[in-house]
C-alpha cells in the first residue's frame, strides 16, 4: 500500500472482507510452517518463553479449544489452576495449549494447524455478524469488545503477528499482499481511534502507506511490521519515531490496537 488513507472516513472491515483476509492469513501461515526445516522449530521467538513450535501449538490450541466442547472445557479447567502463576486467565490458557502439544511431531503440528484453523474459520464465519451484538470483556482487548470483533479481527491479527514472529525467528521473507494491506489499515484505524487524538502514521515497507486524520497532532514513522510489534509489546512503543507535543506523543504511544 503506497497510498494516503483518510483515517476520518476509514471504516472497520466488513464481515465478508474480514473472512477473506482471515482465510488468506491462514493459508500464508500454513505455507510458512510447511517451508520450515527441522532446525527451525525449536528456535526462540519474540514471544517470551515460546519457540516456533510453541507458537504453532498455541494457534492449534485456540482452534481446537473453540471448536471442541471437550477440549475447550479441558483448557478452561486447567488454566483456572494457573491464573496466578501466568498473570491472567488468557495467558494461562495459552500456556496450557502449548504444554499439551509439546510431544507432537512436526508433521502432526502442521496437519493439526490446518485442521484446527479451517474449523475455527467456519465457526468465525457463522458467528461474526450475529456476534457484533454480543459483548465480550477481556483486559487484553482493552476492556469491552464484541464476539463479532474477536471473530472478525482478533484471531486474524493473532495469526498475522505470529507469522511475523516466525518469519523473523527463521529469517524467512514475510509474504504480504492486498489482504495484509487491508489488515494493517484496520489495525492503524483501530489504534488511531483508541489514541483519541488526530494522528498521521507513515508506514514504510510492505503493507505500508500513509494514514491521516485531519489536523493531525502526532506523526508516527516506522515500518508496518514494527508498528504491529509495538502494538503487541514486542518492541517498546517509545522506540517508534513519533513527533509532536510531548503530552500528545505520550498519550498516542500509550494506546494499543488489540491483537
Amino acid at each position: 500500500m503506497r497510498t494516503t488513507v483518510d483515517l476520518d472516513h476509514l471504516r472497520r472491515l466488513d464481515h465478508k472482507t474480514a473472512m477473506q483476509v482471515a482465510a488468506n492469513e491462514n493459508l500464508l501461515f500454513s505455507e510458512l510452517i510447511g517451508s520450515l526445516g527441522p532446525e527451525d522449530w525449536d528456535g526462540p521467538t519474540d514471544c517470551d518463553l515460546w519457540s516456533v513450535r510453541d507458537i504453532v501449538a498455541h494457534l492449534i490450541g485456540w482452534g481446537e479449544g473453540l471448536t471442541s466442547p471437550r477440549e475447550g472445557l479441558h483448557q478452561f479447567a486447567a488454566s483456572r489452576r494457573r491464573v496466578r502463576e501466568m498473570g491472567g486467565s488468557t495467558n494461562a490458557q495459552n500456556q496450557i495449549q502449548v504444554e499439551d502439544r509439546r510431544d507432537m511431531t512436526i508433521d502432526e503440528l502442521i496437519a493439526a494447524y490446518e485442521r484446527a484453523s479451517a474449523r475455527l474459520l467456519k465457526l468465525r464465519n457463522r458467528i461474526g455478524v450475529v456476534g457484533r451484538a454480543i459483548p465480550w470483556y477481556n483486559p487484553i482487548l482493552g476492556g469491552f469488545a464484541t464476539v463479532g470483533f474477536v471473530a472478525d479481527s482478533i484471531f486474524t491479527r493473532d495469526t498475522f503477528m505470529h507469522r511475523i514472529d516466525i518469519s523473523l525467528a527463521t529469517d524467512r521473507e514475510l509474504v504480504m499482499g492486498l489482504h495484509q494491506d487491508l489488515l494493517i489499515a484496520d489495525i492503524v484505524r483501530d489504534w488511531a481511534g483508541r489514541a483519541g487524538i488526530p494522528v498521521r502514521v507513515e508506514l514504510e515497507g510492505s503493507g505500508g502507506g500513509t494514514f491521516v486524520n485531519q489536523d493531525a497532532r502526532v506523526t508516527v514513522r516506522t515500518s508496518a511490521v514494527d508498528f504491529c510489534r509495538a502494538m503487541t509489546g514486542r518492541i517498546p512503543p517509545e522506540s517508534l519515531d513519533a513527533q509532536g507535543d510531548a503530552g500528545d506523543v505520550e498519550r498516542a504511544l500509550a494506546a494499543r490496537a488489540p491483537f
